[in-house]
């Protein structure tokens, strides 16, 4: 079960729903990563295709902007904003909060 929050930025105001870890939907693992393309947070299906090939993170769809090549594991420790240098991105406690299969 995945547990989806709320983040936001505490500079610029940016805010996205992501897990924030590594974690685990019904349809596979999932892996935190910034899309430097379209600028967001998102959760990246890995592990493996059809054809057993790892999947290359770098290599994938953003599933926001639709674009290849642009996708990076964010650092879950440091948790930079993909939008603005000195952003910190904070689960935002009166964001929406999901526990989904």
């Amino acid at each position: 079960m995945a547990f989806i929050q709320t983040f936001t930025c505490n500079a610029c105001g940016y805010t996205c729903m992501i897990s924030g870890k590594k974690d685990a939907l019904m349809s596979g693992p999932t892996l935190p990563c910034a899309c430097t393309r379209c600028q967001s947070l998102v959760d990246v299906l890995i592990g493996f295709r059809l054809d057993d090939h790892p999947v290359v993170i770098a290599e994938e769809e953003c599933p926001e902007c639709e674009q290849t090549g642009g996708l990076v594991i964010w650092n879950v420790r440091k948790r930079p904003c993909p939008r603005c240098p000195q952003g910190i991105m904070h689960i935002d406690p009166e964001g929406i909060q999901v526990h989904s299969d």
